[in-house]
């Protein structure tokens, strides 16, 4: 009960900061955009490592958080989705809110380069979780 209770006030903090300080996301050309950028990408590879890896594994494959790779998200998988999921997190299940923890440009690129990733079909992926989705195309594709 005092878990629920440390968890219940740490969702509430979490949201009663996004009231005070809403995340304005990139629109979904933008981000989309970035997946074809190999600078973008680079930048998002790097933050991916060092702070999605653990729980989404090397290659997005699913560890202890849902595969990424897939065509089933959780949250919903249009980047638009993926932005506020990374930046608001999901406490309740363990996912940080990395938007007060990366500057702007690392959190754009790291779901432009979630979204690269879409259908890389990594060895042993974890089993699909979630709802289907139908990808966004990307521009210039």
């Amino acid at each position: 009960s005092e878990y629920r209770a440390e968890t219940a006030n740490a969702v509430a903090g979490v949201q009663a900061y996004f009231d005070a300080n809403p995340l304005v996301p990139p629109n979904a050309a933008e981000l989309l955009a970035g997946v074809k950028d190999p600078v973008v990408l680079e930048k998002g590879a790097v933050r991916f490592e060092k702070s999605c890896a653990p729980c989404h594994g090397a290659q997005a494959q699913g560890l202890i958080g849902p595969n990424l790779t897939d065509d089933r998200w959780i949250h919903g998988g249009q980047v638009e989705q993926v932005f506020q999921s990374i930046s608001k997190g999901w406490p309740a299940k363990g996912m940080p809110p990395w938007g007060r923890a990366l500057p702007p440009d690392e959190l754009s690129a790291l779901v432009s380069y979630v979204r690269s990733l879409q259908g890389s079909n990594p060895p042993k992926p974890k089993p699909a979780e979630g709802d289907p989705f139908t990808p966004e195309p990307i521009p210039g594709s």
